[in-house]
């Protein structure tokens, strides 16, 4: 038998009207809320005798009943009241189809007063979810963002019982929940029909009517109050105003200021018609490019505190020129960062400014912009479109600017930093003079500096250069410093003052002694170099001006330094600055740089950035290792040399992530020293093959053709080494072997 019983008319939508023509006839018989069954057993004769009822009462009946019979199974599944909400769950199933279940509640245009009803179900739910006390807690609770975001399938399963076993929901609360479950039918209808769809091919001016029309309707749709919050807040064709000025016009708290805005974004989400997942996809396959520059005519409506000339803007920790991204993520329900655009990469380097120029002085200035991006993308493991696309705000930020050849050059400079810049040109060294000139020429502000010999220049970067000759300074990268054994030199210099019986030499004497034992490509600038900077450990010390200098024999300090820097990062799960750990363990800079360099080479600590380094297990926490250890391997054996460059960018394609070179560098020395592979490993690429170079600059001149173009050079060194075009290109700009 059909439990018919436990339909009410009340809920059947088709027939309302007609119930609604016969509520005489119910009041008589005091069925204030009929059921189904109810008018089936109605007995016509007896219907007659009712005061007041004709013809025209009899055929309604008589119509009522011939519906009911003809769709009792379909009103049976749709609104019987079940434990399960099975039934209800199926037919819109079938209807609307298994995705119209996931819609949120709050999608959908309920009215106020559901959505009142809605809150309190959702509390419930969090009572019930969290095992608390049904009764006790009620004010305490905090909503999860999963029962904030109650779907259809989960509300239907809310059956009467449930509801009202809770002391603070009430027969109004379970009325309001039964009559939503009635209309939702009605509800998703509309939902569905004013939803438009969307794919990676649909232009992008649709997408930009579409979102300007949501944004339009939906505040044509709030009060006067909420619709100068939710424009002020957002810079919507209005000027951008803070909570505080907000809540000063409105004489109420910046909290409460901070309550309405949340729950205006909220009541948004019933107006938005595009699918959601769908417009983040699409956001994300254009992301490279920039919202600013895809929906300009939705930028335009966007304003600025008042009338702010600064060029990168920020709220919620989201980069804009206006609010157009924030309105994007509010749009699409994501978390803050969660698009990266070249606005929000501008961002992130313009935060981490003293990162990028740490990198200048490594680069061959001035640079066309395929090259800069690329060594912007190999510092933050951005993709190169965006980092290109990022420029301009760089440039409008006055970090880079544009030489007369369109090419970039560093403009917030310091001056000792524009001479390693410049040294960058001449490997062989250059006068203090030449260098002064060549930065008195430069794009840069440091025309006017004044500075007086190598001394001046040297200060602050005495670990980059060394001297090369009277009055003339050349970059120690230049030269095959890391090559020299320490130990070994240091011992001969021992045994000579042993041997001579004396503390102290000139550096010229010193040398020509060691010099027929030590390596043929040794000069005493070499010598100079590394007596200054590392002799303190062996109790040799250096002093005296270019040529005119005396080496002398005290006391050895000898220090634990490695050590100290590996127990100094345990200590801290984030990176530190290399500045940082030196202040804490108040040592020389050079020794300190050499040997936290060292310790990445042995696997022992990570390098994250440029100037920062980290503990292996901070730094490797969230790393599937296995897996991107398989994935180095299988990048390090397909050719016999690969650049940290080339490596780098193919891990953060791969794995979608950015990090920078120096990081996935770092964790491949690091798996092949916990696996013990047969790869060699230097400062700037990796072998699978046994190699008499440390340098890679050695490697690739040894294997160029000067009678060939870069291009030719390149498709041949390619065929062996992984590297990327771009690198090479600036390899030969700094090795001068064409002038293209």
């Amino acid at each position: 038998m059909i439990p018919l019983d436990s339909i009410k008319l009340f809920k059947i939508e088709e027939i309302k009207h007609h119930v609604g023509l016969l509520k005489n006839v119910f009041k008589y018989y005091n069925q204030e809320n009929p059921t189904v069954n109810f008018i089936l057993n109605l007995e016509i004769d007896k219907v007659r005798d009712i005061r007041g009822t004709g013809q025209g009462t009899i055929y309604k009946i008589e119509l009522l009943k011939k519906i009911l019979n003809e769709n009792k199974d379909n009103f049976l599944s749709k609104y019987i009241e079940d434990e399960t909400g099975s039934h209800q769950i199926e037919d819109i199933r079938k209807r609307f189809g298994n995705n119209a279940l996931y819609i949120k509640l709050k999608e959908l245009k309920i009215t106020e007063i559901e959505k009142k009803c809605l809150s309190k179900i959702e509390k419930l739910l969090a009572i019930k979810s969290l095992n608390y006390n049904i009764y006790n807690n009620w004010k305490s609770v905090t909503l999860p963002e999963d029962i904030k975001k109650i779907n259809i399938q989960d509300f239907i399963k809310l059956s009467r019982s449930n509801v009202e076993e809770h002391k603070k929901i009430g027969q109004g609360t379970s009325k309001q929940v039964n009559s939503l479950r009635a209309k939702l039918d009605t509800y998703i209808e509309e939902h569905q029909s004013s939803r438009i769809f969307i794919n990676a091919n649909t232009s992008s001016s649709v997408v930009e009517r579409v979102l300007i029309e949501d944004l339009d309707n939906f505040i044509e749709n709030l009060d006067p109050r909420n619709k100068v919050i939710f424009q002020k807040r957002l810079g919507y064709k209005i000027s951008l105003k803070t909570l505080e000025e907000i809540s000063q016009q409105y004489s109420i708290t910046r909290e409460r200021i901070r309550q309405l805005e949340k729950n205006i974004y909220e009541n948004f989400l019933s107006f938005r018609r595009l699918n959601k997942n769908e417009l983040i996809d699409y956001l994300k396959n254009i992301e490279n490019k920039g919202f600013h520059s895809i929906f300009q005519n939705l930028e335009k409506l966007f304003f600025d505190k008042d009338d702010d000339n600064s060029l990168v803007r920020i709220k919620s920790q989201s980069i804009v020129e206006d609010n157009l991204i924030f309105f994007l993520e509010k749009y699409c329900e994501v978390e803050k960062g969660f698009f990266l655009t070249p606005e929000i990469a501008a961002y992130n380097i313009l935060e981490n400014i003293n990162k990028i120029t740490i990198s200048f002085p490594e680069l061959d200035f001035p640079l066309s912009q395929e090259d800069i991006s690329e060594e912007l993308m190999q510092e933050f493991g951005y993709q190169k479109e965006i980092t290109e696309n990022c420029l301009k705000y760089i440039i409008e930020n006055k970090i880079l600017t544009l030489d007369s050849n369109g090419r970039y050059y560093p403009l917030k400079l310091i001056y000792n930093k524009e001479v390693l810049i410049v040294l960058n040109n001449y490997p062989e060294g250059l006068h203090w003079t030449e260098i002064k000139l060549k930065i008195s020429n430069s794009p840069s502000n440091n025309i006017n500096k004044v500075v007086r010999g190598t001394g001046q220049l040297e200060h602050g970067i005495e670990d980059k250069v060394m001297f090369c000759g009277k009055g003339s300074l050349r970059l120690t990268k230049f030269r095959n410093l890391s090559d020299y054994n320490n130990d070994a030199l240091f011992n001969k210099i021992i045994n000579y003052f042993e041997s001579s019986k004396s503390h102290f030499t000139h550096l010229n004497i010193l040398f020509e002694s060691i010099k027929k034992d030590s390596s043929n490509e040794m000069d005493i600038y070499d010598l100079r170099y590394l007596i200054k900077n590392y002799g303190k450990e062996y109790g040799l010390y250096f002093s005296g001006k270019s040529q005119a200098s005396t080496v002398s024999m005290g006391k050895k300090i000898r220090l634990n330094i490695s050590d100290n820097i590996v127990h100094l990062l345990e200590q801290y799960e984030h990176p530190l600055e290399m500045n940082k750990i030196i202040q804490s363990l108040k040592g020389n800079e050079t020794l300190y740089r050499d040997r936290a360099n060292q310790l990445v080479e042995d696997g022992k600590i990570c390098r994250y950035d440029i100037s920062s380094f980290i503990n292996n297990e901070s730094a490797y926490r969230d790393l599937d290792i296995d897996k991107v250890g398989s994935l180095i391997t299988k990048i390090l054996d397909s050719k016999n040399f690969t650049t940290i460059n080339f490596l780098s960018s193919q891990l953060n394609q791969i794995l979608m992530t950015n990090k920078s070179k120096y990081f996935y560098s770092s964790f491949a020395k690091y798996f092949i020293k916990l696996n013990n592979l047969k790869y060699s490993h230097y400062s700037d690429y990796f072998s699978k093959v046994e190699i008499k170079h440390s340098r890679f600059s050695q490697l690739l001149l040894e294997m160029c053709d000067s009678n060939k173009s870069i291009d030719g050079n390149f498709e041949e060194i390619s065929k062996t080494i992984n590297l990327t075009k771009s690198y090479f290109r600036i390899f030969f700009q700094n090795h001068y072997l064409y002038n293209q």
